[in-house]
């Protein structure tokens, strides 16, 4: 109900447009006032009917200026033309930093805005489209992660490489191929939009044949496992005539060397005395690098290592990483491995670096080739090699330290 005094002292052409709004029948339709949040409004039509002389006034200048920036393009569609579905939506959304109502123009969606259109800040707004509200996303972690997924995720691949270091390693072995396969068919297809048509018989061979080589006899084995793979997946990118043979061949070269060949050398282990108990230190000195840098860097880490290239990798995270990977790596030496503590803690120092040299690589590579992830394979994780990029450098690290610095 309007205030009777209001009534009683509005001109005759107020009292015509609070009862029949001639002036906005073919007009703008204004629904949304500053200052006034909960206005009444015409079921039909959606704009609002004043109920004071102030929110009349408020109204009629909206409008006003609704009219005129209609000059800049073309009128707005009249409401009762309009289609029964739209006419039902919300027509109206206000733009921060204006001071009155905004009418949009149902054919283009653009807002015409009660403000000076003179002003750039306000001509750029009504240049540009209508925003809608974005659907509300899954909440993931500072890091970027579904936490939950990923930690189910990581709890089901250790414990199964667990299970296959203490009973039966051929199972570590099979999980070894398994996310060998997928990682370089993940690569190959990354590979693809870039015009590189890697082909992937040959690396699936290599991705079986290298670690199972490994396994039974050796890292010789594994060596002529190689070669063989190379000259196998040559003469296959040779034969399929490639329309770009030289990147191809390269291609198909790296991703040789750097997931299955890499990788192999944590299979080579297994043939050490203490060969299950070397691995497993492998594991959770990667596991403990990954856990650190990533606790550390989402709590603390303000200064980026390489923003360039791994914008979330932080050396607050590098000190988080180095100070658990070096803790668990000498806490396995000594209960564990029944060796001298300070190899442990150096053997996690060099695990760290070259961590985060694989992680840096794999993340070079995505920005060459404009993606987030490997993958999607792994919840939580991205792809296969979103998890092995750290795994795959820093298993010849251990494999040397071991060999090396151990009798």
């Amino acid at each position: 109900m309007s205030d009777p005094a209001d009534t009683a002292t509005s001109s005759p052409r107020e009292e015509t447009t609070s009862s029949s709004h001639p002036e906005t029948a073919s007009g703008p339709v204004i629904t949304e006032l500053e200052g006034f949040p909960d206005p009444v409004r015409d079921p039909d039509t959606g704009m609002i009917i004043p109920q004071s002389r102030k929110e009349r006034r408020a109204l009629e200048a909206a409008q006003a200026a609704a009219a005129a920036s209609s000059t800049v393009g073309e009128p707005p569609v009249p409401p009762e033309q309009l289609p029964a579905a739209v006419a039902a939506a919300p027509l109206v959304s206000r733009i921060p930093g204006t001071g009155s109502g905004a009418a949009i123009d149902p054919r283009g969606g653009r807002a015409a805005i009660g403000i000076d259109l003179t002003d750039e800040g306000a001509q750029a707004a009504l240049d540009s489209p209508l925003e809608l509200p974005a659907a509300e996303e899954p909440k993931k972690s500072r890091a970027g992660r579904n936490l939950p997924a990923a930690i189910i995720t990581g709890v089901i691949l250790l414990g199964t490489a667990i299970v296959g270091l203490l009973y039966v390693h051929l199972v570590l072995v099979v999980l070894i191929v398994v996310l060998l396969l997928m990682g370089t068919w993940e690569i190959a297809r990354a590979l693809r939009p870039r015009g590189i048509d890697v082909p992937l018989a040959p690396l699936w061979v290599a991705s079986a044949a290298m670690p199972l080589t490994a396994y039974f006899g050796g890292i010789d084995a594994m060596m002529f496992a190689l070669f063989g793979t190379m000259l196998l997946a040559l003469y296959w990118c040779v034969v399929e005539s490639s329309t770009t043979p030289v990147g191809t061949v390269l291609s198909a070269m790296l991703i040789l060397l750097w997931v299955p060949f890499l990788l192999s050398f944590g299979v080579v282990l297994l043939h050490e005395p203490q060969g299950s108990l070397m691995v497993a230190s492998l594991l959770l000195i990667v596991v403990a690098n990954d856990t650190g840098g990533y606790v550390v860097g989402v709590l603390f880490g303000k200064h980026p290592m390489a923003p360039k290239v791994s914008p979330k990798k932080s050396w607050e995270g590098l000190m988080g990483s180095l100070v658990a990977a070096m803790g668990v790596g000498a806490g396995c030496f000594h209960w564990a491995l029944h060796e001298p503590w300070w190899i442990g803690a150096l053997l996690g120092f060099a695990i760290v670096f070259a961590a985060t040299a694989g992680d840096f690589s794999e993340s070079m590579v995505k920005r060459e080739l404009d993606i987030k992830d490997m993958g999607n394979s792994l919840p939580g994780h991205g792809g296969a090699m979103d998890r092995l990029d750290s795994l795959v450098f820093a298993a010849p690290v251990a494999y040397t330290v071991f060999v090396v610095l151990m009798p």
